[in-house]
């Protein structure tokens, strides 16, 4: 009796698994239920509107239900990853960055924050020979790890240096809309509010600097301070035009068990090509790669 109830069991697991991987292609298109489960909204229902037959449906009921078993264990569905998101924000995770970001910039308690910055920036070849080594020393000099710490009371520190103006983007609101994100996730927790942190990834950019006036890129500006080769400390090179690539800027935000922004990680890859001009040389040609990352943590004291 109990080696029959053994493979009665096994069947059903057997089954079970089955099923739920054959609905990978059937749930494709995420279809979310009103009701709450764990106070996370569900991503797949009973049979999502999307599939076309009976079979389609069983897979589907049969792979939600894995999903809610996981979920019971913390886990993420080993078959197709998360299938459960914050209510209010499962299609658009963007508005949840910029909230979240805004409402850190406006923060009236005090909090402790340290910022690093790492840049690294590489002189792409080929590269004139007689003006390699000058723009060598200069990416050299770009280059490298910086790190500070601010308390701030009601919103600036005792120098009056307002939170504001250190965080990405300085002294300015986070804006990005759904038309600048290549991709977004975030994932869940029982702190307040549900999440536990989200990753942005912003669309490729190109934008042009003619030698005194930058073009903004559009979505990157929007949660970071874009380069503006203008303000470089690169003496004695002159940069006469370039074209900046902004390939992939990425953001990531970590919460608190109360729902406040714990850190911040911004890596932002840029790729230039420039025209420069050394003293009295004639004009050149080159290319750089950069990549700056940005790392804030947070520790709230009131």
């Amino acid at each position: 009796m109990k080696n029959t109830g053994k493979k009665f069991l096994s069947l059903i697991l057997v089954l079970t698994m089955v099923f739920a991987m054959s609905s990978i292609p059937a749930s494709a298109v995420n279809v979310y239920e009103e009701n709450e489960y764990k106070g996370l909204k569900e991503v797949y229902d009973y049979g999502n509107k999307e599939d076309k037959n009976f079979f389609e449906k069983i897979s589907d009921t049969f792979h939600w239900y894995i999903a809610r078993l996981f979920v019971l264990f913390e886990a993420d569905c080993p078959i197709c990853g998360e299938h459960f998101v914050i209510p209010g924000i499962e299609s658009d995770v963007v508005v949840y960055y910029n909230q979240a970001i805004n409402s850190l910039k406006n923060y009236k308690g005090t909090v402790y924050m340290t910022k690093k910055t790492t840049t690294n920036v590489q002189i792409s070849e080929p590269v004139p020979q007689a003006v390699k080594n000058i723009l060598i020393s200069i990416a050299d000099s770009l280059s490298g790890t910086s790190q500070i710490s601010y308390t701030f009371f009601g919103g600036a520190d005792l120098n009056g240096v307002k939170i504001t103006d250190v965080v990405q983007p300085l002294g300015r609101e986070s804006c990005l809309t759904a038309e600048g994100v290549k991709s977004s996730f975030a994932r869940m927790s029982d702190n307040a509010g549900g999440i536990e942190s989200i990753i942005i990834s912003v669309v490729e950019e190109s934008t042009v600097y003619d030698g005194t006036v930058v073009q903004n890129p559009v979505h990157n500006m929007c949660i970071i301070d874009p380069l503006n080769p203008a303000t470089l400390e690169i003496r004695p090179v002159s940069i006469i035009n370039a074209m900046i690539n902004y390939p992939e800027t990425v953001a990531g935000i970590t919460f608190d068990k109360k729902g406040r922004v714990d850190s911040i990680d911004i890596r932002l890859p840029i790729e230039v090509d420039f025209t420069c001009r050394i003293s009295s040389l004639i004009a050149v040609t080159a290319a750089c790669e950069a990549e700056i990352i940005e790392e804030y943590d947070f520790t709230y004291i009131s």
